[in-house]
C-alpha cells in the first residue's frame, strides 16, 4: 500500500480452515488477495486503516 507519504503492509487473518483450503488451491488464495487489494475484505483486515489509506501497488 502506498499514501503518498508512506508505503506499508495490510495483514488479513484467515481461519484454520482457509489456511488449509489456500495451501491446496492457489487459485482460491489468489481470489482473496484480489478481493482484498480492492478493499472489499476488510472485514479480515488485523488492523484497521487510518483516515489517509492508501492505495495497492
Amino acid at each position: 500500500m502506498s499514501n503518498g507519504l508512506v508505503d506499508y503492509e495490510e495483514y488479513y487473518e484467515i481461519d484454520k480452515a482457509n489456511f488449509g483450503l489456500f495451501q491446496a488451491d492457489l487459485k482460491a488464495a489468489d481470489a482473496l488477495a484480489m478481493t482484498c487489494r480492492r478493499r472489499e475484505r476488510d472485514d479480515l483486515l488485523i488492523q484497521k486503516p487510518g483516515a489517509k489509506r492508501g492505495m495497492a501497488i
